[in-house]
C-alpha cells in the first residue's frame, strides 16, 4: 500500500514538472556566422585556383570551377566534388556527386541549381591518388564548405539582400505568416494596425496569444489541481488509518501461554501432499539409478558383442587363410600321386634275411610281369 502511495505521488509531481516545459522548442544549432562562406584554403587542396558563385539564389544555379595544381596533374590525380542544398527550414537534401567537365583534365567545371527558399549550398571534394595505392583524402577533412543564399536563415536570424516582402509590411515572404496583411504608409500607421515580426497585425496576434496562453494556463491549472487532489487523498488515508488505529480497543495482555493455533484440515492436506510428493520423488529417482545401471550394463554387453564381432571376424578370416592352404595342400598331393606308384595289399612276412631277398625277387618280376 504505501509503494502504491510514493507512486502516485512521483507520478503527480512528474505531471507537474512537465506542465511547466514548453509544449515546443526550436533549435537552431549553428556553427558558422550567417552569410560569411566558408571557403579552401587553396594552397592547402589539389587545386592552384578555385572560383564559385559567391551567393546563391533561389532556383539560380551554383557554378564552381577548380585548376589542379602541378603535382596533381603529374600524378594523374583525380577528385569528386560532393554537394547538398539545404533550405531556411533547417533540412537539407541528400549529398550527392555533381557532374564536373573538363577539356583539359586540368581545369573542372560544376554547376549546382539551388532550391526555392534555400539557405545555403554545401559542398567538398574527395580527391584520389592513383600513385598512392588510390588512397583518398577529403576537403574539407569533415563537414563542407559553405556558399550562402541573398536570403537565409541562421541561429532564428535573418539576412540576405534577396528576402522577398510580396505585402510591404517589412517581414519578408520566408516568415511573412499573414503574406495578404498590407500595411499602410508609416505617416498614417498607428498601433492597431502595426504587424509583428511573424508578418501579422498586432491585434491578431495578441489575440492568438491570449488563446495560446490561455490554454496552457487551464493546463497547468488541471495539472495542479491534480496534483493537490492527490496530496490530499494521500493525506486522507493516513488520517484514517491513524484514526482506526486509536479508536481500536487495547486487549490486556494476558501472562500466560498462548497455545499453538491447531492446523486447518486444509494445513493438514498440505502437508499431506507434501510427504507424498516426496516419497514419490524418492521412487522416481531410485527408478533413475536403477535405470542408469541398465543403461550401463547394456552399454557393457553392447561393447562385449563388438568385441566378439571382431573375434568371429579374425577367426573366419584364418578359416579362410587355413582353407586355401589345404586346397594348396591338397593340390600338391594330387599331383604327387601322379608321378609316384601305390602299392597296396602287400604282405610282409619277413622272417629272416634270405626271405627278405626272396621277396624282393619277387616284386621285380611281379613289376616285370
Amino acid at each position: 500500500m504505501r509503494g502504491k502511495k510514493q507512486g502516485l505521488t512521483f507520478f503527480l509531481m512528474a505531471l507537474f514538472i512537465v506542465g511547466f516545459l514548453p509544449i515546443t522548442s526550436q533549435v537552431s544549432a549553428a556553427d558558422v556566422e550567417g552569410g560569411v562562406n566558408v571557403g579552401p584554403v587553396v594552397e592547402e587542396t589539389i587545386f592552384n585556383a578555385i572560383s564559385h558563385t559567391e551567393v546563391t539564389t533561389d532556383l539560380g544555379n551554383w557554378d564552381i570551377t577548380m585548376t589542379l595544381n602541378n603535382d596533381a596533374f603529374n600524378n594523374n590525380t583525380t577528385f569528386d566534388l560532393i554537394t547538398q542544398v539545404c533550405n531556411n527550414e533547417g533540412v537539407c537534401s541528400p549529398s550527392e556527386f555533381a557532374t564536373i567537365t573538363s577539356e583539359d583534365n586540368r581545369i573542372f567545371a560544376s554547376s549546382v541549381t539551388a532550391i526555392e527558399n534555400h539557405a545555403f549550398v554545401n559542398w567538398r571534394v574527395k580527391a584520389t591518388y592513383p600513385n598512392d595505392n588510390g588512397t583518398t583524402e577529403m576537403f574539407p577533412s569533415s563537414g563542407f564548405y559553405k556558399t550562402w543564399s541573398d536570403c537565409w536563415l541562421n541561429d532564428g536570424e535573418w539576412g540576405g539582400d534577396g528576402c522577398k516582402d510580396s505585402d510591404n509590411d517589412g517581414v519578408h515572404d520566408g516568415i511573412d505568416e499573414c503574406p495578404s496583411s498590407d500595411n499602410p504608409t508609416p505617416s498614417d500607421m498607428d498601433k492597431s494596425s502595426e504587424v509583428d515580426s511573424t508578418g501579422c497585425f498586432v491585434e491578431a496576434a495578441e489575440s492568438g496569444i491570449d488563446s495560446e496562453l490561455a490554454v496552457e494556463f487551464l493546463g497547468v491549472m488541471f495539472i495542479i489541481a491534480g496534483f493537490i487532489i492527490g496530496v490530499r487523498k494521500v493525506r486522507n488515508s493516513k488520517q484514517e488509518q491513524m484514526l482506526f488505529a486509536q479508536t481500536q480497543p487495547v486487549m490486556p495482555v494476558q501472562q500466560q501461554s498462548v497455545p499453538m493455533p491447531q492446523a486447518s484440515s486444509r494445513e493438514r492436506q498440505l502437508e499431506h501432499q507434501s510427504r507424498q510428493a516426496q516419497i514419490e520423488a524418492q521412487r522416481l529417482r531410485q527408478q533413475l539409478a536403477n535405470q542408469a545401471q541398465i543403461t550401463q550394463q547394456l552399454q557393457s554387453e553392447a561393447a562385449q558383442k563388438q568385441m566378439s564381432d571382431a573375434a568371429l571376424a579374425q577367426k573366419q578370416h584364418e578359416l579362410a587363410v587355413a582353407q586355401q592352404e589345404k586346397e594348396e595342400l591338397e593340390a600338391k598331393l594330387a599331383e604327387a600321386e601322379k608321378n609316384t606308384p601305390i602299392v597296396q595289399n602287400i604282405t610282409y612276412n619277413i622272417q629272416d634275411s634270405a626271405i627278405s631277398g626272396d621277396i624282393t625277387n619277387k616284386i621285380t618280376r611281379n613289376d616285370l610281369e
